[in-house]
């Protein structure tokens, strides 16, 4: 049974990798895009999660990520353009068929960011509406 897209619902996507940056001229969700496992693995993770949600559409919402960095910094800016990026509907015949948890990026109207080091790369993203409580970027 699906969960329609009410106040109170937010979406959980918890991502055993690091999160697919957007940092060059080809489309991220492009096979030859040298990040594009870490696209794929996202895509898993939406699957299993909006079978049992509704996307959200047409309202303003709050999207919040943590991400468990194993080495280096992260660029936040991109990671969080290519995981909106990834997250959205697409239009194009080539995407007809693909999960989505919002239908367009520009609806996000807040965003909480937190990095941490970690043993391993992984991280979460909660996506809720605006008018629903603050879900804390210590959520996990």
């Amino acid at each position: 049974m699906k969960m329609s897209a009410t106040v109170e619902q937010r979406i959980v996507l918890r991502v055993e990798a690091a999160p697919p940056a957007k940092d060059s001229d080809t489309s991220i969700r492009n096979p030859k895009h040298a990040r594009f496992v870490l696209v794929e693995a996202l895509r898993r993770v939406m699957k299993e999660v909006m079978a049992s949600h509704t996307p959200f559409e047409g309202v303003a919402l709050c999207m919040e990520m943590r991400y468990h960095r194993a080495t280096g910094r992260a660029d936040a800016l991109n990671l969080i353009n290519g995981v909106s990026d990834i997250i959205q509907r697409q239009c194009g015949k080539l995407h007809l068929h693909d999960v989505w948890v919002i239908d367009n990026d520009v609806n996000i109207r807040e965003f909480h960011y937190k990095e941490e080091r970690a043993d391993y790369d992984h991280y979460e993203v909660v996506i809720r509406p605006m008018d629903s409580p603050l879900v804390s970027v210590e959520f996990c």
